[in-house]
């Protein structure tokens, strides 16, 4: 009894982040096991300290097992355990020095989350419309699953977006994911991406209730006509009228930020239809931005989309390092981890960096793939990454076009 209580007492104080209590308890049960009970229980002590990041002391334990005389112990069960703790052995040893102080810049301080892939708009300057990834929504309980488990291992993130390659108002269960975010990460600034067409004044008072922060609107034209041809469909009015509604709801920002983001072909109309967009929403909005179409990284074929980066020079050398595999976890609906937000269109799967629903947590920080890319981008080395060598983002600084 006493040496399944300290066992037992061991765990309990481990998961309430008592370390010193949880190893005396570990080495009073320790003491008093032998053998096989005694290879068992402190294997998976060593699986507990990693599980809390504990990497040094799992390490340990694992060296314990090694160490261990396996007279009077299932062969079976001996060449197990041993072959597991080789495995974890090599990962705490990465992950320890993955999550030194000192390396905490790789460890992401922003979740990008996609609430679905379905969109209500077919607008020519996206990929939506010849998307091949087949439509799905985020999981409500799934995603707090993976968020109560990262906010009791690295914290909370900084900022939470709900965006992606859909229009996230279409999740019916939005409010409940907000809510779960502020939850288990009390502290972090949610955003949301929307074209915002399908809100209404209680949706929009309950999201806020919830924990909603920022808005983040598209809007690229002021004119009705022009916005139906861009999204195919008649939801301009509607955008326009949830706008002055949320901006009121938000109290004028004092509840939360409202930011419009308008882009449009770099033509010869370019800076007059920015004015008028500018002047349609000025003072209904806490910050206006602006920037031109692009074509995607090469992507999408239209005249209007390259003009912009018909002004970059992506034979340049880079001056600057892309942060966006470092500050950001970008993950789709299906729980797929992407490499930044234009890559959540048609990432092809040997791209992906994981999955935070069929993978754990050691798994998803310690990817090696996403290591490698991270070495060639840090090296400049991106002539053969993925959508890397046409990033408009990487080569914005040779555009000739300063406005």
């Amino acid at each position: 009894m006493s040496e399944l209580f300290h066992y037992q007492a061991g765990n309990h104080s481990l998961r309430q982040g008592y370390f010193d209590a949880a190893v005396r308890h570990y080495e009073t049960f320790l003491r008093s096991s032998t053998g096989q009970n005694r290879m068992v229980g402190l294997f998976e002590m060593g699986e507990a300290f990693k599980l809390n990041s504990c990497f040094n002391t799992a390490i340990l334990c694992y060296e314990k097992i090694l160490d261990m005389p396996t007279q009077g112990i299932d062969p079976a069960v001996a060449d197990d355990i041993r072959r597991k703790v080789q495995a974890d052995m090599e990962l705490c040893d990465k992950l320890r020095n993955y999550t030194h102080p000192l390396n905490a810049l790789f460890q992401p301080r922003a979740l990008v989350i996609e609430p679905t892939n379905a969109c209500n708009y077919s607008c020519y300057k996206c990929l939506h419309p010849a998307m091949k990834r087949k439509k799905t929504k985020l999981d409500p309980e799934q995603y707090e699953k993976f968020l109560s488990g990262w906010a009791r291992r690295f914290g909370e993130f900084e900022e939470i977006t709900f965006t992606g390659g859909g229009e996230a108002l279409l999740h019916k269960g939005l409010t409940d994911i907000v809510r779960s975010s502020s939850k288990w990460m009390p502290h972090s600034c949610l955003t949301i991406g929307t074209n915002l067409s399908l809100l209404s004044e209680v949706r929009a008072r309950e999201l806020i209730e919830a924990g909603l922060k920022n808005w983040k609107v598209s809007l690229d034209t002021d004119d009705r006509a022009e916005h139906e041809k861009i999204t195919g469909q008649d939801t301009f009015e509607v955008v326009i009228g949830n706008i002055e509604m949320l901006w009121s709801v938000l109290d004028e920002g004092k509840r939360g930020q409202l930011e419009v983001a308008a882009h449009r072909p770099l033509d010869g109309q370019y800076s007059e239809k920015m004015r008028e967009i500018f002047n349609l929403v000025n003072g209904k909005c806490t910050v206006f931005r602006r920037s031109p179409y692009h074509s995607l990284m090469g992507r999408k074929e239209n005249a209007e989309l390259k003009l912009w980066e018909q002004t970059m020079d992506f034979d340049a050398p880079l001056h600057k390092v892309c942060l966006e595999l470092w500050h950001n976890l970008v993950v789709t609906a299906d729980g797929d981890i992407r490499r930044c937000c234009s890559d959540m269109f048609d990432c092809p799967d040997a791209e992906l960096f994981g999955n935070i629903f069929t993978q754990t947590l050691d798994e998803i920080i310690s990817n090696e793939k996403r290591r490698t890319v991270q070495t060639k981008i840090q090296t400049g080395a991106t002539s053969d990454l993925y959508l890397c060598n046409r990033c408009f983002a990487l080569y914005d600084h040779t555009s000739t076009f300063k406005g």
